[in-house]
């Protein structure tokens, strides 16, 4: 009965950790360990994307990324000189320069480098959005209560203290309803 206690309780313990929303991680598994301790949320952020930072190693970033999101789906063009290269997760696409980690864009369509051609969005994936809780299809409004230091730096180009460009449709001055349809930072061509 004593050797089969520790084994019970040990599975009790993981059972309740599980349901309760926790993570039970075996001492066998300290690598799994290491990786859960970290944030586990990709956020567009003006530094980089919550899981990794600008400067990072290409290979790092991406394994950090992939970790969250999956594999990638593809590497579309940069458009830029040849020290450019691009790793896309759907509409996440992640730019690095001379292999390190640079800049990203996240907007309908990004797997394939296509800018939107409508104004309605489809089904984005992943879902992601800043800190401060914006994302594609959020207003201008909502982007200016989040971000009391928002700058125009173009038409249709709103730009935060932090480095993130968010890109409204209009034909013409945004209003407050306008919709984001790309969020940028740090990417080639230059963000607006």
């Amino acid at each position: 009965m004593k050797r089969r206690l520790p084994a019970v309780l040990v599975f009790v313990v993981a059972c309740s950790s599980i349901l309760s929303g926790g993570i039970a991680l075996s001492a066998a598994s300290p690598k799994r360990a290491r990786v859960s301790a970290k944030t586990s949320t990709v956020r567009l952020n003006g530094n980089g994307l919550g899981v990794t930072r600008y400067g990072a190693a290409r290979s790092s970033a991406t394994k950090a990324i992939s970790a969250v999101l999956g594999n990638p789906t593809g590497h579309p063009s940069a458009d830029c000189t040849s020290k450019y290269f691009q790793t896309a997760w759907h509409d996440l696409v992640v730019q690095f320069v001379a292999g390190r980690f640079r800049g990203y864009r996240y907007l309908d369509g990004g797997d394939r480098a296509l800018a939107p051609t409508r104004a309605v969005l489809r089904s984005v994936r992943p879902r992601l959005s800043t800190t401060k809780g914006i994302s594609l299809g959020s207003s201008l409004a909502d982007a200016k209560r989040a971000y009391r230091t928002l700058r125009r730096s173009a038409t249709n180009f709103y730009r935060t203290q932090s480095g993130i460009t968010f890109a409204f449709w209009s034909s013409g001055n945004p209003s407050p309803n306008s919709r984001i349809y790309e969020i940028k930072s740090s990417v080639c061509p230059g963000s607006l």
